[in-house]
Order: structure tokens, then C-alpha cells, then sequence
């Protein structure tokens, strides 16, 4: 990929959150693979770029940021704004709008005080040692997460004015409709943010129809709806994990020594996998209930918890760790590998999707696309994700989905899912920014 400093016509990606915490949970795997499948920069294409917001400005980002030391800054910092300056030929009116622009930044950064200083102290890092964006007429900014590190609406409306095109991608607005299962600081700001963008990102993607329409209803509480209404294209997330893909990274199960436990529990008896960050909305503690009933009368079946420790789940947390079962017939590895996650949806009996609400739910996708049953609770989004491929159960109901579970017959399996890969997926998200103020797509 190509990282210059000016060309009109770019596509940018803002990464501000994933660079500041890192490209992990689902936000970082989308944007890794965002910049994974990025096309080339030939001449008749845009060029696809990552920025993070400086608190002034926008700097260009090249994953994984490394920093240099101390007596370095000085002269770097020097040398890439030397650069920037040479990269194009800057008008005086351009300068003085760039430094008007960072001035009222910095002014509407002043009147958020509940930005944390981790942002702040890697901001003013960024201002230090990033290349400027200098993003203007005829880019398209793409803001991949709502996030404290997010660009404030004062700067978006800016560089509107300037040119630019604002597309929001919303994954979900669960921090809307189950603020109760939600960090408190995430409630709390995520309808602040999303009332910001409404004005001035009048388009959206999202990953699900369930998604866009939750988006399209709250726009119209806020007085966008008619003409006004955002315009919301969905494109869903890609996925890897495929048995009908030839680049699939599945490889067979007996190859991978670090998932011979999970091998030997398939073949002692029906392995049930649960995918997910621990925290309330994916109801873990309903999946123990059901599997604690399933052993009763399955004494030689396992559950697979994979997902690290997330909010509001100490009590699930401690049930887990001091479960009489923990390491004999529960595991839960936290963290694995996309090879040791390809081998467990392989050698799985069934994937357990018990959440109360999601925005997309990939490990349903990736579950079904290795061949591997999937049980789900019967939400919107799970039926528009695996249709008939599911069997589905009342969300927060344990005795059926043991149920479920104990008539699921051992070794069955489903037709594999055909989804798109990431670099098919990314492809469609390139093509819809592209595609700037050609309507609403459904």
C-alpha cells in the first residue's frame, strides 16, 4: 500500500481508536483486514490511506506505529513536515485554512475534558512525529469506530467544508438498545457521538440490514428521516474460515499440536464451542446453565469458551475459574490463534451463539462456513445471517438450548456457508465509498 501525503481523490481510513489500543477484538480485525485487501494505488484509483486524528489535525498512520526516541523527534518531525511541504504545492489560503482548522480543533478538544490521557499523551506524540493528512477536496474519510479517540463533529464539519466526504460505518447501537450490557463510558458516549455524526456524515455502512435499520430509526428520532435520512449501504464483514475458499487458512485439526486437547475432546464426546468476548450481552452465564444441564445426561461433553474476560462479567469470570469442571470437560483458553479457532469450528459438534443482541455476530458466519451446525438465539440478526442453516432458541431461555444442544446428533454437519472472503469484503467497501452520493443502497 501506498502511503503519500497528497492525492486528491483518497479514500482514508480513520484509525484513531485501533492505533491508540492496538488491531484487536473486532474493530482491529476489521481495520487490519481494511488495510490487508487494500488495493494498490494505480493512477486511475484512489489512494487508500490510514490517518489518525492529532487533536489538530489528521496524520498519515503506518501500522504498527514505532516511535523514535527522544534526541530523534526533533529531527523526524523536521524532515516529515519538510516532505508534506514538498508533496504539494500549497496556496497561501490553503495555509492559513490548515492553521485555522487546527486552531479550532484544539479549541473544541478543550471544551471535552473526558477525553482520557492515554489519547491525549499519543496525540500529542502523533502531532510531534506523523506526516500531515492534510485531508481536503475530493477525499472521502472513513471513520471506523466511534471511540474517545474519534475526531470531534467541530473538526469533521471543517473538513467538509473543505471538500470532503464523511462516511461513518456503524457496527452496531447496542450502547442504545442494551445500555445495560454495556461499559457505563461507552453508554454514556456513544449516543453523544452518534448524534455529533448525524449532521455531518450523511453516509453510512453497516454490517447487517438489522443493523442499518436500528440506524435508520434512531436518525428519524433525531429529526433525520425523509430526504434527511442518512443513506446506509450494507456490506458484510468477511470471513476467512471457509472450507469452500482455496486461501482458507483451515488447516486439518491433527496438524496443529496446540489443539490436541480440543481433538481428543471431540472424539471423547460432543464439543460445544462458544466464541465471544465474556460480557453480559453474550450471555455466557446462560450457556453454563445449558451446558451444566447437557452434562447431566451427556456426563462426556465438553464446552469450549474462546474470548477474553470483557466488562460487567466478574461473577461469570469466577464462576468459570472455580468451576469443578474447569480444565476436565469446560475449557476456556481465553486467546487463540486463526488456525486454532479454524480447528476447533472444525472438530466442533455445534457453535453456541447465545447473545441477546449483536450487530453482525462473525463466529455465526465462521461457524457455518467450516460446515459446522450452529445454534443460535433467535434474534434478527442471526436469522438474517444463517437463514435455515441455524436452529434457533428463545434468547435467555438455558433449558432449551440444552435442549438444542442434546438433540443435536453427533458428527452432524451443514452445507458450508459461501461468504465473502476479507478481500472480497473489503472490495465492496472500497467500491461503495467510491461511489460518492449515488443514493441509498439496501
Amino acid at each position: 500500500m501506498c502511503y503519500n501525503v497528497r492525492m486528491s481523490g483518497r479514500i482514508l481510513l480513520e484509525v484513531s481508536e485501533p492505533a491508540l489500543h492496538g488491531l484487536r477484538g473486532g474493530v482491529g480485525r476489521v481495520t487490519a483486514k481494511l488495510l490487508e485487501h487494500a488495493p494498490p494505488p494505480p493512477e486511475v484509483a484512489p489512494e487508500v490511506a490510514p490517518v489518525v486524528w492529532t487533536g489538530d489535525g489528521f496524520g498519515a498512520w503506518r501500522p504498527p506505529e514505532v516511535f523514535p526516541p527522544p534526541e530523534a523527534t526533533a529531527a523526524r518531525a523536521a524532515g516529515t513536515r519538510a516532505d508534506a511541504s514538498r508533496s504539494v504545492a500549497r496556496k497561501p489560503a490553503d495555509t492559513l485554512a490548515d492553521a485555522s482548522c487546527s486552531v479550532a480543533s484544539l479549541i473544541d478538544l478543550a471544551k471535552d475534558p473526558l477525553r482520557p490521557w492515554a489519547w491525549r499523551v499519543k496525540a500529542r506524540r502523533w502531532r510531534r512525529t506523523l506526516t500531515p493528512a492534510n485531508v481536503g477536496a475530493g477525499d472521502t474519510l472513513l471513520l471506523l469506530a466511534p471511540a474517545w479517540a474519534a475526531p470531534t463533529a467541530g473538526t469533521l464539519r471543517r473538513v467538509t467544508t473543505r471538500g470532503a466526504a464523511v462516511v461513518g460505518l456503524i457496527h452496531d447501537l447496542l450502547p442504545v438498545s442494551d445500555a445495560d450490557t454495556c461499559d457505563p463510558a461507552t453508554a454514556r458516549w456513544f449516543p453523544r457521538w452518534l448524534d455529533a455524526m448525524l449532521p455531518v456524515a450523511p453516509r453510512w455502512l453497516s454490517f447487517s440490514q438489522a443493523t442499518r435499520t436500528a440506524l435508520l430509526a434512531y436518525a428519524a428520532q433525531r429529526g433525520f428521516d425523509g430526504a434527511a435520512a442518512p443513506q446506509v449501504t450494507v456490506v458484510p464483514p468477511g470471513s476467512d474460515f471457509s472450507v469452500l475458499h482455496p486461501s482458507s487458512p483451515i488447516p486439518h485439526p491433527s496438524s496443529l499440536p496446540a489443539v490436541e486437547a480440543l481433538i481428543q475432546s471431540a472424539l471423547s464426546g460432543p464439543l460445544f464451542l462458544c466464541v465471544g468476548t465474556i460480557e453480559p450481552r453474550k450471555q455466557h452465564a446462560v450457556v453454563l446453565d445449558a451446558f451444566e444441564q447437557v452434562v447431566q445426561q451427556m456426563p462426556d461433553a465438553h464446552l469450549l469458551l474462546v474470548g477474553r474476560a470483557g466488562w460487567r462479567c466478574e461473577a461469570v469470570v469466577q464462576r468459570i475459574e472455580q468451576h469443578p469442571l474447569l480444565g476436565k470437560r469446560l475449557h476456556w483458553p481465553k486467546q487463540v490463534s486463526d488456525e486454532q479457532l479454524a480447528a476447533a469450528y472444525r472438530c466442533a459438534t455445534a457453535t453456541i451463539a447465545a447473545s441477546r443482541a449483536e450487530g453482525f455476530d462473525l463466529p455465526v458466519v465462521e461457524s457455518l462456513a467450516c460446515g459446522t451446525p450452529v445454534i443460535a438465539s433467535d434474534i434478527a440478526v442471526h436469522r438474517e445471517v444463517a437463514g435455515e442453516r441455524g436452529r434457533y432458541v428463545p434468547s435467555g431461555d438455558a433449558a432449551a438450548l440444552a435442549a438444542a444442544m442434546r438433540e443435536l446428533p453427533a458428527g452432524g454437519r451443514v452445507e458450508p456457508l459461501r461468504w465473502p472472503n476479507w478481500a472480497e469484503s473489503a472490495q465492496a467497501v472500497f467500491a461503495a465509498l467510491r461511489a460518492r452520493g449515488e443514493g441509498s443502497s439496501e
